[in-house]
């Protein structure tokens, strides 16, 4: 049996969800960063050659991350997370039930963006979570790296993951996320707040969530009507 032909890079990918398919530690998706004279950003996997790059940006980034993230809370040390990283990424590659993603800028890794624990049932929905290495706080990395999260999240299937809200649970002390999920329209839903371990205490974090049937923010999302007669009079 001959060998399949391998992806050239002319070869590009005509669907986000191809794209995604398709990333690799030499083939990331670009995201523009919408701010005035600021490169983009890529997005793509975590491959093992990244290991030196990750640790030295987590090191230098552990008194700012360490009070969001529970692993490094923990205790957990740079190089421990880069190997549950790498092995959660490649989980999500095999099941399909997360999309864990690193951003570069100019090739360095400046941050990580995934969606995780993606539903496909009746409720179609998944939970999204970023981060920024402290170096590159305030350039709009984040922006452009959650913006690509909603957009393949909203978008239908074969284009997208065909979802129709995405979750975010954020820290109530924890200003700049909450800033951005407010500008991408998450709205606040205080019945699903919990209560998450972050190093030896526990503490209470917002539930906000973004939907696809919210008119904010049209552009990351598909149009998708409604039927109305599903809907009791009470609604």
């Amino acid at each position: 049996m001959e060998a399949s032909p391998r992806r050239t890079r002319q070869q590009s990918p005509q669907t986000l969800a191809q794209g995604l398919d398709a990333l690799t530690p030499d083939q990331p998706v670009a995201v523009p960063i919408p701010a005035p004279g600021q490169t983009g950003v890529a997005l793509r996997p975590l491959a093992a050659t990244d290991r030196e790059a990750f640790v030295d940006l987590v090191e230098d980034s552990i008194e700012h991350l360490a009070p969001w993230l529970p692993v490094l809370a923990d205790g957990t040390k740079p190089e421990a997370f880069f190997e549950q990283e790498i092995e959660r990424g490649h989980d999500a590659l095999q099941t399909g039930n997360a999309v864990r993603l690193i951003a570069l800028r100019d090739h360095q890794i400046v941050g990580s963006f995934s969606l995780t624990n993606i539903t496909r049932a009746m409720t179609r929905q998944c939970d999204a979570s970023w981060w920024v290495g402290r170096r590159f706080l305030r350039q709009g990395i984040a922006r452009a790296g959650l913006a690509y999260l909603l957009r393949h999240a909203f978008l239908d299937e074969p284009n997208g993951l065909g979802l129709h809200r995405v979750m975010a649970t954020i820290d109530p002390d924890n200003s700049p996320s909450l800033n951005l999920a407010k500008l991408f329209s998450f709205t606040r839903t205080p019945s699903e707040d919990h209560y998450l371990r972050i190093g030896p205490s526990w503490k209470k974090h917002h539930c906000y969530a973004a939907d696809a049937f919210d008119l904010a923010a049209i552009e990351l999302k598909p149009y998708r009507p409604i039927d109305n007669s599903l809907r009791s009079d009470r609604d």
